[in-house]
């Protein structure tokens, strides 16, 4: 009986290796690999497809910006815009740095972003940026830096380094966020890469390991969060945080790390919840053509590069759109923008389906799109950012409009 039942499994296991093999067959890949040429930010434009009722407003685009993953509005109206222009390997492929930080301005204050000041450069893999005192905060690893520009000619001439020790690694799992929570502190998605983090001038060292974590810049103050997010860690009005990484796009990070470590001998529950309807690598429709993979041929046209979550915190896009989640997807270069609407229940949160806001028919617009959405139900306009057509499917945008790099 147990020879029967091994071969059983044999023989089922030897059927699952045969029908994974038919459906994802591999091939040589071609002698010449064509690529569909890049698009102008007027043709990029016309390729983006929303759902009707809306429309989407190019505001700025090449030569003002290039490379953008990040982007945060100052008091003044300055869009401050993270270019991560030395990835993966460096400016010169061997790990020159080059990430830069500029600012857009709108000199005849009617939205469109006419004038960029490149403020600083050759930062190290820069992930994040944030308006704070007289300066930006950057997220540049292995440091959290202070930029400041004390002679107003609109380039950063004081750099302090405020927080050490963030992990270093894949360009793709830095640490990254830059978000305020509504305890006054600065919270971090981890990025899958750790790190022992302490303030610049001495004081205690915290490993994150595998969770995200939070900074207090004026008291140089560190301390770890519940859960580990990839690329994007955002909240509700509520305080209610989410998060997630390639394969799972979001979860709901239900029990905070501060509360559950005051009872060391408590054995909680599971303090992340996964929200998706079908959680981990769901499917996904691209309008776009899906590109080969060269590797992992059951992930095509699942999500494998979920980066972003967010939650709509406004109501300019119509009431129904009210706490909506939205996320890129990069998965295969499907170009889309993901969305689902999000109910409490019991204490954590699920969602379904809702429309996709966005899609986009065409792989090479890559780095940015960060745009001006209307809504004809409500005539409100919401959201701005840069776009541009530089590199295929690598970088991508939502409705919150907050940047991300994804995987490739």
């Amino acid at each position: 009986m147990k020879r029967y039942s091994r071969l059983m499994t044999v023989a089922v296991g030897l059927l699952a290796i045969a029908t994974s093999a038919q459906a994802y067959k591999e091939v040589p890949p071609p002698a010449n690999v064509v690529l569909p040429p890049p698009k102008s930010p007027a043709e990029s434009l016309a390729a983006i497809v929303v759902p009707p009722g809306f429309e989407v407003e190019l505001v700025a685009a090449e030569p003002l910006v290039m490379d953008p993953i990040d982007i945060a509005w100052g008091a003044d109206g300055k869009l401050w815009v993270v270019e991560m222009a030395d990835y993966p390997l460096g400016l010169d492929g061997k790990g020159q740095p080059g990430g830069r930080i500029r600012y857009l301005e709108s000199t005849q204050r009617d939205g469109q972003y006419d004038r960029s000041t490149l403020f600083a450069e050759g930062l190290p893999y820069p992930t994040s940026v944030m308006p704070w005192r007289n300066g930006v905060l950057v997220v540049a690893v292995p440091d959290v830096l202070l930029l400041e520009d004390t002679d107003g000619d609109g380039r950063a001439d004081r750099t302090t380094k405020v927080f050490s020790g963030v992990g270093e690694g894949n360009q793709q799992h830095l640490a990254n966020g830059l978000q305020w929570g509504l305890d006054g502190w600065l919270h971090l998605a981890n990025g899958n890469s750790g790190g022992k983090i302490s303030a610049a001038g001495g004081g205690p060292v915290i490993e994150v390991g595998q969770r995200d974590f939070r900074i207090q810049p004026d008291e140089r103050l560190v301390d770890l969060l519940t859960g580990q997010s990839q690329f994007g860690r955002n909240r509700d009005d509520w305080g209610n945080w989410f998060g997630g990484d390639n394969s799972n796009p979001i979860g709901h990070y239900a029990l905070n790390d501060r509360y559950l470590r005051r009872n060391p001998y408590l054995v909680p529950p599971k303090a992340v919840v996964d929200v998706a309807a079908e959680p981990g690598a769901a499917r996904v429709y691209p309008r776009s053509q899906t590109l080969a993979r060269f590797n992992d041929p059951e992930g095509q046209d699942h999500f494998t590069s979920a980066c972003g979550v967010m939650i709509y915190r406004d109501d300019w896009l119509g009431r129904e759109f009210v706490g909506n989640v939205s996320e890129a997807t990069t998965a295969d270069a499907e170009s889309a923008i993901h969305a689902a609407r999000t109910a409490f229940d019991g204490g954590v949160w699920a969602n379904t389906p809702a429309v996709t806001p966005m899609w986009h028919s065409n792989c090479w617009t890559g780095v940015l799109q960060c745009v001006l959405t209307t809504s004809a139900a409500t005539g409100n306009r919401v959201g701005r950012g840069a776009a541009c057509p530089a590199r295929p499917c690598c970088w991508k945008t939502w409705p919150r409009w907050w940047t991300t790099p994804g995987n490739a």
